[in-house]
């Protein structure tokens, strides 16, 4: 599969354009973004963690979303293991 670039200056909106060069502290990036199929996807998974974190369990979430139960565990593993990733990168434990 090939990676497609794109002038974020030909795509994005001017306001955005300024918002993300000031969030990068004015310096050039490449930002990835996911593919239109995946989009629904990171949400679902973004969905499953906060019913996590508000106390639903594992086996609730699974029949509120249709999938099994084994899927909610491995997204819950994986965004656990994103954050301690990412709290390495920023100087945590």
């Amino acid at each position: 599969m090939a990676i497609r670039t794109v002038s974020a200056a030909q795509v994005l909106p001017e306001e955005l354009l300024h918002q993300l060069s000031e969030a990068l502290g004015g310096g050039a990036c490449c930002l990835w973004v996911p593919a239109r199929k995946n989009l629904n996807r990171i949400g679902r998974n973004s969905y499953v963690t906060r019913l996590h974190r508000e106390g639903h369990s594992a086996a609730d979430i699974a029949d509120r979303l249709f999938i099994s139960e084994r899927t909610v565990w491995r997204i819950l593993a994986r965004e656990r293991a994103r954050r301690a990733s990412s709290a390495q990168a920023h100087g945590g434990e």
